[in-house]
């Protein structure tokens, strides 16, 4: 009986050691190295969109809304000789009390409509075109920017996202070597996802005296930037 529980003695040491060691190499027991990587890469746009704003005061709401209405309906006739139906976009409609502001009181000025139609196109050369049309319709020119469609977005999203990941595995194990040690699995995975912003070729609150017909006539392309960050935790072995 006694070389019995001996045995079973042995059978326990062994199985209280063998879980130490998992122990020691699980993530609970905060052996683990966590990198973050980064990727940053330059894409030529595909389109330019510009962006036009039909805004009227009146002394009634009905008013203004009639004339924005008119000014949309006359620059989207003219779009209409220089881009498909689907690329003209309305992105906001507003109407508004509008009024002065003294010292001390206010003084009603009217009712503002205002309604900011987008336009794109992959014709960069047609840019100048567009902005004549669209202010020769009576729409103000807000933007003109530089960007991507949406299959090449996807696109480079996923490859930044891809060099992320590697750039953090990279790093990683430079660490985890320098430790004399070695990644072991995935424990975890966190993702800052993807950055993308247009391009602004045409701002006109910051114009500095140039206007949006000047800009579109001698439009020049400009690289946008795409950009995706992670941070990976790997446990060590």
């Amino acid at each position: 009986m006694e070389g019995k529980y001996f045995v079973v003695g042995i059978v326990a040491a062994a199985l209280i050691v063998v879980l130490g060691l998992i122990y020691m190499n699980s993530p609970s027991s905060g052996q683990t190295v966590t990198a973050s990587g980064s990727s940053i890469i330059e894409a030529s746009p595909d389109k330019v969109v510009i962006y036009f704003e039909a805004k009227a005061t009146k002394n009634s709401a009905e008013d203004a809304r009639d004339d924005i209405a008119l000014i949309v309906e006359n620059l989207e006739t003219a779009m209409l000789n220089l881009v498909e139906e689907e690329n003209i976009e309305t992105q906001s409609y507003n109407i508004y009390e509008e009024y002065d502001w003294t010292s001390n009181s206010r003084v009603f000025k009217g009712y503002t409509a205002s309604q900011i139609i987008k336009i794109s196109s992959e014709n960069f050369s047609d840019a100048g075109k567009i902005v004549d049309a669209g202010v020769d319709a009576g729409a103000l020119v807000q933007y003109i920017n530089f960007e991507l469609n949406l299959e090449h977005e996807n696109e480079l999203k996923a490859q930044a996202l891809e060099e992320a990941s590697q750039d953090a595995k990279l790093k990683a194990e430079a660490t985890a070597k320098g430790l004399g040690a070695k990644i072991g699995k995935i424990v975890s995975v966190s993702s800052s996802d993807f950055y993308y912003y247009p391009y602004r070729y045409f701002d006109a609150e910051v114009s500095e005296g140039q206007t949006a017909p000047e800009i579109a006539t001698n439009l020049q392309p400009k690289k946008l930037e795409v950009s995706a960050y992670v941070s990976v935790v790997y446990a060590l072995k």
